[in-house]
């Protein structure tokens, strides 16, 4: 089918935003901190070596789908659950809404990271050949002359990794300032304007995404528009329009393995695929 490729890098990449807070509440719910520390450890170097492993692999699809996996899997083990180890370190409290938590610790914590995600982001836009809109929209204006990467010299599976984990760093501080009281709060008119530019946002990317037909490039572009769209899901779940389950898995347990079934038959499918397509064009792939 015409559109069949964005949409399942779409559903791919979908279905690892619950997975991580899956993995995250499971660990931190079930075990204490000496083993959640050790997992994460573990988790981490996973990814490092698929990285390591898999830098020189040439096809374009498999080297994009493993730093995607690659790139989720740092960001949880050594990001996120370093966040959990030192906030209960420093003995940072949950932000309560009555018996409720509202912001994690960790979450607390990592707010203070805005100033070293703006650093790496500014550096990338200055030094970064990219096929982002935003980046080229920037060095297009200030006449930054950066060369092109291309295809022969690229990592995909760093590079895909890289902007799976920048991607998720800055839109959680994006989140986590507009849900601080301090600053805005989550019913603030900011907050509904996150939410409905990011649903617009995204929806201009998943049109953009269902006419790729090169499925690596295809995952590439899904990370952005899922990342964007998921926004919106963690603001209707901060409004509690639902139940977020993946933040439950004891209690949803059910509902996490069928996310993870899945996650594992389509990543293995798109794996193994034998239909894989060739690369056309170094313009076309690079982004």
């Amino acid at each position: 089918m015409k559109y069949t490729t964005g949409i399942i890098a779409f559903i791919l990449v979908l279905l690892l935003m619950p997975i991580g807070h899956i993995i995250m509440s499971f660990f931190t719910k079930n075990y204490s901190l000496e083993y959640q520390m050790l997992f994460a450890g573990i988790l981490g170097f996973c990814g490092f070596f698929i990285i390591l492993l898999f830098s020189r692999v040439q096809n374009e699809i498999t080297s994009s789908l493993l730093g995607l996996l690659a790139g989720i899997i740092i960001w949880t083990g050594w990001v996120e659950f370093a966040f959990v180890y030192f906030a209960e370190r420093l003995e940072i409290k949950p932000l309560m809404d009555g018996d409720e938590i509202v912001t994690r610790p960790e979450y607390l914590l990592m707010i203070s990271s805005v100033g070293l995600v703006i650093t790496i982001l500014s550096t990338l836009i200055v030094n970064y050949s990219t096929r982002c809109n935003m980046f080229m929209w920037i060095q297009d204006k200030f006449k930054l002359n950066i060369p092109k990467i291309g295809i022969k010299k690229t990592n995909y599976t760093s590079l895909t990794a890289l902007e799976s984990i920048i991607i998720i760093w800055f839109f959680y501080i994006v989140l986590l300032i507009i849900y601080d009281d301090h600053l805005f709060g989550d019913k603030h008119f900011v907050t509904y304007a996150v939410f409905f530019l990011s649903l617009l946002w995204s929806f201009f990317l998943f049109k953009n995404l269902i006419r790729i037909r090169h499925l690596g490039k295809a995952i590439r572009y899904a990370i952005p528009t899922v990342v964007i769209f998921w926004n919106a899901v963690e603001i209707l779940g901060r409004w509690n329009f639902f139940e977020e389950f993946w933040v439950e898995p004891n209690k949803y347990y059910l509902e996490s393995i069928i996310i993870l079934l899945c996650f594992v038959f389509l990543f293995a499918k798109v794996y193994f695929d034998k239909s894989k397509t060739k690369v056309k064009s170094n313009k076309e792939l690079i982004f």
